[in-house]
């Protein structure tokens, strides 16, 4: 059987640096898969613009962790550019899908 093709929503905040923080939110790309039905997805985008700026990211996810009921999530971990003087950093969890 074929692996299904899937994306996943993402949206957080980041961390406060230098008196502010961003939001963000998107969809990764499809699954990228490996052996086991082990898979990422690439994720980028864009903050929202704070403080007369924004940043960038750009990160594959981690590998699935299964949930109850066939649904599965990714840990996210990404480091910001570089804008304004100072970065923003984001750990957390992408939005559950099915496989």
């Amino acid at each position: 059987m074929l692996p299904r093709l899937h994306v996943h929503k993402h949206d957080g905040v980041t961390t406060c640096n230098d008196g502010h923080s961003h939001m963000f939110s998107g969809v990764s790309g499809p699954a990228i898969y490996g052996p086991n039905r082990s898979h990422v997805h690439f994720i980028q985008g864009r903050t929202t613009f704070q403080d007369n700026h924004y940043h960038e990211y750009c990160v594959y996810s981690g590998q699935n962790i299964d949930l109850p009921g066939g649904y599965h999530v990714h840990p996210i971990c990404f480091k910001t550019t570089f804008d304004d003087g100072h970065i923003h950093t984001f750990m957390g969890y992408n939005e559950a899908s099915m496989y």
